[in-house]
């Protein structure tokens, strides 16, 4: 047992390092799956988010919940 919780204090303490090393991992799976991915950009007026697209191309967008996204510029 003590084997096992020196191991998830390990993974505990080396989280934040692993998750910087590869922070684009899951908009990467998305993608590859052929569907839009969406990250916040600290410099985006609040409310709004970029959709990354599969073909390559970026939107800055506000999300709908009953409607398609409104895109407010192309990137």
């Amino acid at each position: 047992m003590s084997d096992q919780i020196d191991g998830l204090e390990r993974l505990w303490q080396d989280l934040p390092r692993l998750l910087e090393q590869d922070e684009d991992w899951a908009l990467r799976e998305v993608l590859e799956a052929g569907v839009a991915g969406y990250t916040a950009d600290d410099d985006a007026q609040e409310g709004l988010l970029i959709r990354h697209n599969p073909d390559g191309t970026k939107q800055l967008v506000q999300i709908n919940l009953y409607a398609p996204d409104t895109v407010i510029r192309d990137l």
